[in-house]
């Protein structure tokens, strides 16, 4: 396969005559002077993700940011705010206003900003792990599709890696189990978005819009009888006192999020040398979070659940049918709605080639040990950044 190059070199000078040769040098040495002096001096940055320190997802960004500071012999460091900057929401903002320097983007929230990666978003993630579906969206995103790529550069972003969580599953707190597909009609089921929703919608449930800081009242007060959320969520929302039973139908994933994005106009001024360093210790720091996020979820399994007698129930056959008809069934809508809502020509062939190529990864990462961190990285820097020519990337 052929390097990408997403992106064409930018010529700051415009179209100079032959008059404008003298200006054009003074220009060209001015600019050359402010690369040196901009790149001797340290880069201190600024990161925010909206996320709590001891949410899972910030062992990544907490290697990054130690190693950072060492590979750089001190050069570069980076500070963690934890939400004290910018929450979830707001880091798209405060990437593209200069307010961060790096932090999250989840084009979930920002359909304005983010068409066509909000309708990925919408396209099943059809992988059970973190590793898994991140290193299939990174792929998709960085290799396949250009116009994702270019949303978030017309916001001031650049995604060094994407994020995806594991399969969601059902969750429930009322004495009401799921088996078959047909035992989800009535039920109200909080939606963490618009494919969970579609998907609650499908086999009959009630789609309720919470945030997930308030699924714990929300079971309590029975506004709604479970969630369909990733398993951590059990532990990270406090609802392990509440849940009776889960059912493990593997939903689809939470997906086409960043938790590693920088400023444009920050990576364009860097040398090519802290381009690169920057670039490696994001994947790696990207592969600790996935891979720590499916340990969480093997820990709920193994520990939290049974210690709180809470049932685990397998779908019959005709669920995971109905559920693979569902999964293609949201293809189609998703992308005819792209289509003739949002103007996205070729929706459909996005989301399949998107289905396909995880599909692809499922398979490559049962080849090593997901459990470690290292070779995780190491299969994302072979089938993705290999590919990738870090002196026009992003440029």
């Amino acid at each position: 396969m052929e390097t990408q190059k997403p992106f064409a070199p930018l010529n700051p000078l415009g179209d100079l005559t032959k008059h404008g040769i003298a200006l054009a040098g003074l220009v060209i040495a001015g600019l050359v002077l402010g690369s040196e002096m901009a790149e001797a001096s340290e880069l201190e940055l600024r990161y925010d993700n909206g996320i709590s320190a001891s949410h899972v997802v910030n062992s990544g960004i907490n290697q990054f940011i130690d190693e950072l500071e060492e590979k750089s012999d001190g050069e570069i460091s980076a500070t963690h705010y934890y939400g004290a900057l910018q929450s979830v929401v707001e880091a798209s903002a405060g990437l593209r206003e200069g307010i961060l320097d790096m932090g999250s983007i989840f084009p979930q929230y920002l359909p304005a900003e983010f068409p066509i990666n909000n309708f990925i978003t919408e396209v099943p993630g059809v992988a059970k792990t973190s590793a898994i579906m991140t290193g299939a969206n990174t792929e998709f995103v960085l290799l396949h599709c250009e116009s994702c790529l270019a949303e978030f550069v017309e916001q001031n972003q650049l995604p060094l890696i994407m994020f995806a969580n594991p399969t969601y599953q059902l969750i429930l707190g009322g004495d009401d189990e799921v088996h078959v597909s047909g035992d989800v009609a009535g039920m109200k089921l909080r939606s963490g978005g618009n494919y969970f929703r579609a998907w609650i919608e499908h086999f009959g449930g009630i789609a309720v819009s919470i945030p997930g800081a308030e699924i714990f009242e929300g079971l309590n007060s029975g506004i709604i009888d479970g969630t369909v959320g990733v398993l951590p969520d059990v532990t990270g929302f406090g609802i392990e006192e509440l849940v009776k039973s889960v059912t493990m139908v593997d939903v689809g994933t939470f997906h086409n999020g960043v938790f590693f994005g920088i400023r444009h106009d920050l990576w364009k001024s860097m040398s090519e040398e802290r381009r690169a360093l920057v670039l490696d210790l994001a994947v790696k720091g990207q592969a600790l979070s996935s891979v720590n996020t499916d340990k969480e979820v093997k820990r709920v399994i193994e520990e939290v659940l049974p210690r709180s007698n809470v049932t685990i129930n397998e779908p019959d056959q005709d669920f995971l049918d109905a559920q693979d008809e569902f999964v293609e069934a949201q293809i189609t809508n998703a992308s005819t709605t792209a289509r003739d809502t949002r103007g996205i020509e070729g929706a459909e062939s996005l989301a399949r080639e998107f289905v396909d190529i995880t599909r692809k990864w499922t398979a490559l990462v049962e080849e090593i040990d997901a459990n470690d961190a290292d070779q995780v990285a190491q299969l994302y820097l072979d089938e993705i950044y290999s590919k990738i020519d870090i002196s026009d990337f992003g440029m």
